[in-house]
């Protein structure tokens, strides 16, 4: 059997402890939220009301503690940084520009290879005499040794292509921490 403490004292007492313990409750989270420092950050100094302005602190950012020489110094860093990025990216477009024109020269080769092909297996179909099938034979030959030839082609532009994806994804991909800091420290010990 349940019974609630109201039902057990039934009365005014069980009612004033209930309305006590409640108003407890309530002042106790309001004092808590009243209590509660917020921070906020603003670049409006008329968002902070009047009375909290004497307590207001400006935020520094780690350049602000920085000497001239140093900020100089990191300007310069920054500069040479865009620099080597801008003519990586001019070098990686045109490297990319050749490579698109070689690929579309090796598919226009593979097409005429390819029809070519077709040409002389249509042919094959009508040969008549021996010196046509000569004729035949030798002009097969030559289109073997074009498709070898292209072939060499086509290895050589595909080691180009994936040598230019392992240099772009180097480029792309962040430097290990060491290596960030250490390319950081030589840059400035040139300037020193």
């Amino acid at each position: 059997m349940n019974i609630s403490l109201i039902q057990a004292f039934k009365g005014p007492l069980a009612r004033w402890l209930t309305m006590s313990f409640t108003l407890l409750a309530l002042v106790a989270v309001v004092m808590a939220i009243g209590s509660v420092w917020v921070v906020r950050f603003t670049d409006n100094i008329a968002q902070v009301p009047e009375n909290q302005r004497p307590n207001l602190r400006r935020y520094k950012e780690p350049d602000d503690y920085l000497t001239p020489e140093d900020r100089k110094r990191k300007e310069v860093m920054k500069a040479l940084k865009t620099k080597k990025a801008e003519t990586q990216a001019s070098t990686t477009l045109s490297t990319a520009e050749k490579l698109n024109n070689e690929k579309a020269d090796l598919d226009r080769e593979h097409a005429d290879l390819r029809f070519q092909k077709e040409v002389l297996t249509k042919k094959s179909k009508d040969l008549e005499g021996p010196e046509a099938v000569k004729e035949h034979l030798e002009q097969v030959k030559r289109l073997n040794e074009r498709i070898a030839a292209y072939e060499q082609k086509r290895k050589i532009f595909q080691d180009e292509v994936d040598a230019f994806n392992t240099v772009v994804k180097s480029e792309t991909s962040p430097p290990p921490p060491d290596a960030q800091t250490t390319e950081e420290e030589s840059a400035s010990e040139g300037l020193e």
